[in-house]
C-alpha cells in the first residue's frame, strides 16, 4: 500500500489493528466509527500518515456519547482540510475533547462541522487569544448544518469572528483571516448590524448562502 492516495475505513466493533500501518503517500483519509466508542482512537494510534492533507471523521455510536478523537502515531503535519460529523451535545466532555484535538492541527485552513450541536463553550474556545492560539491558519469555516444552542451562542459566534481579525482591535490575531463562513440557518437569529460590519466593513468573512 505504499502508493495509496485515498483510504476510507469503517470502524465497527470487529475492526482491529495491532501493528503499525505506514502510509507515506496517503493524502486523503476517511475514518467512520459505527461500533464501540474509542475504536477510532485506538485505530489511529497505529497510523503513520505524514502526507495526509484532507481528513474526514464520522462518529455514529449512539450508545456511547463520549467522543474519542484520533491520536495518530505520526501526526498529519500537512493537514489543511477537516470534515467532522458527530453529535457534540451528547456529552459534556465532547466540547473540551474537540477543542484539544483542534489545537493539535495548527495548519488547518478549511473546517466543516456537520450535525454538531454548537455550544457556547465551543464557540468561545474558537476565539483567538494570545494565551490560547487555536486554528491560526483557518480561512474557511462551514457550520451551516449545525444547531446554535442559545442566544449567548449567537453572541459568541460574532465574538469568535471578530477575534480572527487584527482589524477589530485584536493585536494577537491569527496568521490568516477567516475569509468564508457558511452559517446560513443562523442568519435570522443574530445581530445583522454587527454581522454586516464584520462582513463588509472589516472584510473578515464572506457569507455563503444555501443553494
Amino acid at each position: 500500500m505504499s502508493r495509496l492516495r485515498s483510504l476510507h475505513v469503517g470502524l465497527t466493533k470487529k475492526a482491529v489493528i495491532e501493528t503499525p500501518l505506514h502510509l507515506p503517500t496517503l493524502t486523503e483519509l476517511s475514518l467512520e466509527e459505527t461500533g464501540r466508542a474509542g475504536r477510532l482512537e485506538e485505530f489511529s494510534k497505529h497510523l503513520h500518515i505524514p502526507a495526509v492533507v484532507e481528513l474526514v471523521l464520522a462518529f455514529d455510536s449512539p450508545y456511547h456519547p463520549v467522543l474519542h478523537f484520533p491520536s495518530f502515531a505520526t501526526p498529519p503535519v500537512r493537514l489543511t482540510k477537516l470534515t467532522l460529523a458527530c453529535a457534540m451535545t451528547d456529552h459534556v466532555q465532547n466540547t473540551s475533547r474537540l477543542l484539544h484535538f483542534l489545537r493539535s492541527l495548527a495548519h488547518l485552513e478549511d473546517v466543516t462541522l456537520d450535525d454538531l450541536g454548537v455550544t457556547t463553550d465551543f464557540l468561545d474556545g474558537l476565539c483567538v487569544t494570545y494565551h490560547v492560539p487555536i486554528l491560526p491558519c483557518l480561512q474557511r469555516l462551514d457550520i451551516g448544518n449545525c444547531e446554535l444552542s442559545d442566544d449567548e451562542g449567537k453572541e459568541k459566534l460574532l465574538s469568535m469572528l471578530e477575534s480572527r481579525s487584527p482589524i477589530v482591535g485584536n493585536e494577537f490575531g491569527p496568521n490568516k483571516k477567516l475569509e468564508r463562513l457558511h452559517a446560513a440557518r443562523w442568519m435570522e437569529q443574530i445581530d445583522l448590524d454587527r454581522w454586516t460590519t464584520i462582513c463588509t466593513a472589516l472584510k473578515v468573512v464572506t457569507y455563503e448562502p444555501d443553494d
